[in-house]
């Protein structure tokens, strides 16, 4: 039980992280 969570917050923080620095990149890229 705690391996298949853990797996899963670590994907879901993967994708999290991926996610906030798109988010980031964009910004740049309409602010500059």
């Amino acid at each position: 039980m705690d391996n298949i969570h853990n797996r899963e917050f670590a994907s879901l923080n993967i994708v999290f992280v991926t996610w906030k620095e798109g988010i980031i990149q964009k910004n740049t890229r309409v602010d500059y």
